[in-house]
């Protein structure tokens, strides 16, 4: 494994499945980014169907070369839904003493409450679930594959 050396801050981007070259950048850091909890079928099927997406990227330097890399550090999927519903499609974060989840999910809240969005609904596996119960979200029932349906009112 490459050591590197991570730089000050994180760029965050806005971004659409049009922008291959983002999409793929976080499909290949997506195992890293999701610690192998989500499968990687599961996050590809996700960033080939999704309206935009925001992430996290950071500016590493790998010792061995002194080669820059920009990696995706956090990333998340949304779908636009019908009446003022968003649908959180995949969220993944690095863990790091930065708190990127906390920090995109803020960010995705801002983007909903600026843009008139009353609702955000997403699925859980139970790993996940009391994460964002620390968030408002709530239960509201259970998938064929046995997760969490998830949600939050603005």
């Amino acid at each position: 494994m490459n050591e590197f050396i991570p730089q000050k801050d994180y760029n965050f981007i806005k971004f659409t499945k049009e922008q291959k070259d983002i999409v793929k950048r976080i499909k290949d850091y997506s195992d890293r980014n999701c610690r192998k909890i989500i499968n990687k079928r599961y996050i590809t099927s996700w960033l080939t169907n999704f309206d935009y997406g925001f992430a996290y990227f950071r500016t590493e330097i790998l010792k061995v070369d002194n080669s820059i890399k920009n990696r995706p550090c956090a990333f998340a999927c949304i779908r636009k839904e019908y009446d003022g519903i968003l649908f959180l499609q995949i969220i993944c974060a690095i863990q790091n003493m930065d708190k990127l989840g906390t920090r995109l999910l803020n960010d995705i809240f801002e983007f909903a409450i600026k843009n008139n969005y009353i609702q955000i609904i997403l699925e859980s596996n139970q790993q996940n679930k009391s994460f964002y119960e620390k968030y408002n979200f709530k239960e509201s029932g259970m998938t064929d594959e046995n997760l969490y349906i998830m949600a939050k009112f603005f």
